[in-house]
């Protein structure tokens, strides 16, 4: 059990690092598009949705928010963002992914130490404006000025999501970064 655990989680690192890179490489043309989205405002879906309505732009999955000198770069992990970056899951992971909503975060800062945030304690997850519960925080990568890990909740029964909104509580003297997706 464990042992497939930790092939997941280097699975799902591996994953994040790739879009990473892919992402970093486009970053010259659209800068605006990965510019932290403020309190009220969401990403609308684009065209060329996948059968279950979600888009199949890698876009749509990724945000960014850059504020008290720390970046921050939340992923939100889906079936439909794996197939953006034609990446294919075992059954272990679409298993998770089917019972649990599952954000990478990485952050990079060039001042102290990170790790001894409380990233559970601190992020929220809201569903359809209901709060989804503690998620449970697993560290990808330790180093001190670039954290990453993923943070699972809990995924609602058969209600259909509309609007996720991840927050990001007291890091670094920012009261709140919010990332949000709307279906």
């Amino acid at each position: 059990m464990a042992k497939q655990k930790h092939r997941f989680l280097l699975f799902f690192s591996l994953l994040v690092l790739v879009a990473l890179v892919m992402a970093g490489c486009g970053q010259g043309k659209t800068e605006t598009q990965n510019a932290p989205l403020t309190l009220g405002q969401a990403q609308k879906p684009p065209a060329g949705q996948a059968g279950t309505g979600r888009p199949v732009e890698a876009s749509f999955y990724e945000r960014r928010d850059s504020q008290g000198g720390v970046t921050v770069e939340v992923t939100w992990l889906t079936p439909e963002y794996l197939q953006t970056r034609s990446l294919k899951m075992i059954p272990e992971q679409e298993k998770d992914l089917s019972t649990n909503l599952i954000f990478n975060i990485a952050l990079t800062t060039h001042s102290g130490d990170l790790r001894d945030f409380d990233f559970a304690g601190a992020i929220r997850l809201k569903v359809n404006g209901r709060d989804a519960g503690p998620g449970t925080w697993e560290f990808v990568s330790q180093d001190g000025h670039h954290p990453e890990g993923m943070i699972r909740f809990k995924a609602p029964g058969n209600e259909p999501l509309r609007e996720l909104t991840l927050s990001i509580n007291n890091l670094r003297g920012v009261p709140v970064r919010e990332f949000k997706w709307q279906l």
